[in-house]
């Protein structure tokens, strides 16, 4: 269930039954407005507000009005590769992207639309087709799973569109008040599609939750739906990857700004490079306010503590106002800096440069997101050219990859980025056996049993910390921990192949403490692993044969998880 707090409290009054969060956020923000009217006795004063709805997310509901049957009607005829040709051609119509970029190809392991013999299906049709998971879906065919897929689409759309509605009303309580033309509307999404299908991936989850999926409730109360990486492409056309990639399609996302008393060039559009991390210098320069450190310097974490007691633990601003680009007086505001980005302490980053030929990027994303290698080199890119990320140019340009992974090393040692422990090389060649070794605690407030099973296309046994092999429930206290070794064997013949592993340990009395750890292991494609002799000429790990990569996807309730050889 989803609970709500104010202030720290959590809100305890009956939920009525028309609740609805997209709405019921926005009238808090018009009575913080409203409030604010009266503390200041009608007089105008300067207010910020940030208004980060949970609209255009998943779980994907929203008001029955707003699931239009014309919308389900053209997802259901065009499908996500005919919504994505209609996109790109529009973007190009609009000068978005270049006129001369190509079409990308569907992303691997997405069927296509038109073709329900495409063997890509299988895996679809298997999540809402093997029992007990059917009762959560009811769907059959794969002509019955694409009007379901194209509702999850309407839905989606639906809730956008609520959501200018929702802002519409912010609008008009501006314009009632007088404020309108001296307020400042910055509108920017958090990040680019998300592909991830949590209501495939956690079905378990979902059928012990009696989740309701079939098409009639699908974007109503008690339906859990998310887009996937059909329609999440879709979000992202021309754009590679998704949400959580250092790929532009993770990362890249539109920027709106009105501002009827500003200078604006209205209309216009701009191929400027900027960031996230350019809005708080924005706003501070729209306000009048002057930062105590200074905006645009990269902050070094060894001078500054950010601990804001006093001026001088404030770090500076790495960021720069926009008002600029706004307004038109200058082209860019990053021209040759160096911005970095990481995430999640992978191989999972990016490095920005702005000159007068191009905006060039390097990036590394890892196994997250696109399969790729924890071992692979730097990319190259030219965005201005290749902002899908067609080509690299990081083996015909090696100097400007040299000069920005200097730039990106720099840029790690000033932040001082941690990385998560993802292996280099292993010693598990093809054929052998891959041992992680996960901490599975009891997380309920009282004592349980729990049922564990392995799920996985290659051999996954489960034992104990002595090896013994786990066939019996195992009984733990409240707050108890216990080792689990999970051992994925990997076949022979499957060099160069990747496969995921699922355990569940399915609680006995107070199954909402049940658990879900996820493990993905790629086989090498040679067995023999070279030694590893330190960085390669294209600023990756290493000329070494990799037996053995390993990628935490998720992990839920498992406290802590290894790999031992």
């Amino acid at each position: 269930c989803t609970r709500f707090f104010e202030n720290d409290t959590i809100i305890t009054a009956d939920i009525p039954v028309d609740y609805f969060s997209g709405k019921a956020n926005m009238d808090k923000a018009l009575e913080f407005i409203d409030n604010d009217r009266v503390a200041n006795a009608g007089q105008r004063k300067p207010f910020f507000l940030y208004y980060a709805d949970t609209l255009v997310h998943e779980p994907n509901q929203v008001p029955d009005d707003y699931i239009k049957q014309e919308r389900i009607d053209q997802y259901l005829v065009q499908g996500w590769d005919g919504m994505r040709a209609l996109r790109f051609q529009k973007m190009k119509d609009l000068g978005i992207i270049p006129a001369s970029l190509a079409f990308p190809a569907r992303d691997g392991g997405i069927p296509d639309w038109n073709n329900e013999d495409d063997p890509a299906w299988n895996r679809f049709m298997e999540q809402v087709t093997t029992a007990p998971y059917n009762e959560t879906w009811r769907v059959n065919t794969v002509a019955e799973l694409k009007r379901t897929l194209a509702k999850k689409m309407a839905v989606y759309t639906g809730m956008l569109e609520y959501f200018d509605g929702q802002v519409g009303r912010l609008v008009t309580k501006l314009k009632d008040v007088g404020e309108f033309d001296n307020t400042v509307f910055i509108y920017f999404s958090d990040n680019g599609g998300d592909a991830r299908e949590w209501d495939f991936i956690d079905r378990d989850y979902m059928y012990r939750r009696g989740v309701d999926n079939s098409y009639e409730n699908i974007g109503r109360r008690g339906s859990f739906v998310s887009n996937g990486p059909g329609w999440a492409q879709v979000t992202n056309t021309a754009l590679l990857g998704n949400k959580a990639s250092m790929a532009e399609g993770g990362i890249r996302a539109p920027f709106v700004i009105s501002y009827v008393n500003g200078n604006i060039n209205a209309s216009s559009t701009s191929t400027a490079f900027a960031t996230v991390k350019d809005v708080a210098a924005t706003v501070l320069e729209y306000a009048g306010v002057t930062h105590p450190i200074g905006t645009g310097v990269t902050p070094d974490w060894n001078s500054c503590t950010g601990t804001y007691n006093q001026a001088t633990d404030i770090c500076p601003m790495s960021g720069k106002s926009l008002i600029g680009l706004f307004e038109g007086t200058v082209q860019n505001i990053h021209r040759d800096e160096p911005v970095g980005f990481e995430l999640f302490g992978l191989p999972n980053r990016a490095l920005f440069l702005e000159d007068d030929t191009a905006l060039w990027k390097i990036r590394q994303v890892g196994l997250f997101g696109l399969g790729l290698r924890v071992g692979e080199p730097w990319h190259l890119h030219n965005l201005t050219l290749d902002p899908s990320e067609a080509t690299d140019l990081s083996l015909t340009n090696v100097e400007q990859l040299k000069k920005m992974v200097a730039m990106y090393e720099e840029y790690d040692k000033a932040v001082g980025i941690i990385p998560a422990n993802a292996p280099r090389k292993s010693d598990v060649a093809v054929g052998g056996d891959a041992i992680y070794t996960v901490a599975m605690t009891n997380y309920g407030p009282e004592s349980d049993t729990f049922t564990l099973t392995c799920r996985s296309e290659w051999t996954c046994t489960l034992s104990s910390a002595t090896d013994e092999l786990i066939a019996a429930p195992i009984a733990l206290d409240a707050g108890e921990s216990v080792d689990v070794n999970i051992t994925v064997t990997v076949p022979t013949g499957g060099g160069g192949m990747s496969n995921t592993t699922q355990v569940t340990a399915v609680a006995a009395e107070r199954r909402e403490f049940s658990t879900i750890t996820t493990v993905v292991t790629r086989a090498a494609e040679e067995v023999v692993t070279p030694p590893d002799d330190g960085d390669d000429d294209n600023g990756g790990i290493g000329g070494m044969s990799m037996n053995l990569l390993i990628l935490l996807l998720a992990m839920f309730g498992f406290k802590s998880i290894r790999r031992r050889a």
